[in-house]
């Protein structure tokens, strides 16, 4: 009986430990599986953060330069309308005073000639400058346009930059949100790894305990079985020697008996 019923027990002791082993490595293959791909997702994450990053730098960057030149066009152009301005009120000075002094010329002492050869003088100095004064408000009135040009472009790249920033800043914030929860994730699964291997660990360790004591029993039990089997040869061994000692007494009496019934 404890031949048939200890290994019995021992084999569905082993056989369980080798089940649950199974187990703990389907469990630990899933458990590596799904933390790769959380780290995978987490990298991924980190990558599109980077890329996404570096897009809107570039956008806050040129934005920025732009908003820089336009305003360094401003400069040049409100530079261009002040001499503009400047040269054209140079020039209307020029014209009133070469008007007055036509108007003040005494024409007494001058031949009529003379006097028409001056006057066709200042009234063809007065048409120039009154043309260069034409040119130069005309040069300050596309300054202007141009000023207003650049102010606007670079107003839009400035309202760009404060806008790219805040996006950025957002975008930022929720990328980092994403990448903490995907590392969290990762975290996670990593220990759920490292308990599966763990359990494994001592699952192996309990059925190799199992094996061991189960080795020791059987040991144990073959090693009575053997002695009982000695003991039972030994008892049949003494058994035998006690029929024959039974039979040569018997033998002996029988011859006695013989003896005295002739005597």
């Amino acid at each position: 009986l404890l031949e048939t019923g200890l290994p019995a027990q021992k084999e569905s002791e082993l056989r369980v430990a080798t089940e649950e082993r199974n187990q703990l490595r389907t469990a630990l293959d899933s458990a590596r599986k799904d933390a790769t791909d959380a780290e995978v997702r987490a990298e991924q994450a980190r990558s599109a953060a980077a890329g996404e990053a570096e897009n809107l730098r570039t956008k806050v960057e040129d934005a920025t330069k732009t908003a820089s030149e336009a305003r360094e066009a401003m400069v040049k152009q409100s530079g261009l309308r002040e001499l503009a301005d400047a040269k054209a009120t140079a020039l209307e000075a020029q014209v009133e005073e070469l008007k007055e002094r036509l108007q003040r010329r005494d024409t007494a002492s001058e031949s009529a000639a003379a006097a028409a050869a001056l006057e066709a003088s200042f009234e063809l100095k007065i048409s120039e400058l009154t043309m260069q004064v034409k040119e130069e408000k005309e040069k300050a009135s596309r300054a202007s346009e141009h000023l207003a040009e650049y102010k606007a472009v670079a107003a839009a790249n400035e309202r760009a930059v404060t806008e790219l920033t805040a996006a950025a800043d957002k975008r930022t914030a929720e990328m980092q949100a994403a990448l903490d929860t995907a590392t969290a994730e990762a975290t996670r699964l990593r220990g759920e790894v490292s308990e599966v291997q763990k359990s494994l660990r001592e699952s192996v360790i309990s059925g190799e305990k199992v094996h061991t004591d189960f080795a020791t029993k059987s040991k144990a039990l073959q090693g009575q079985i053997t002695k009982l089997g000695a003991e039972v040869a030994s008892l049949r061994k003494d058994a035998a020697s006690a029929d024959e000692r039974r039979a040569a007494i018997a033998k002996d009496l029988a011859a006695a008996q013989e003896a005295g019934r002739r005597a």
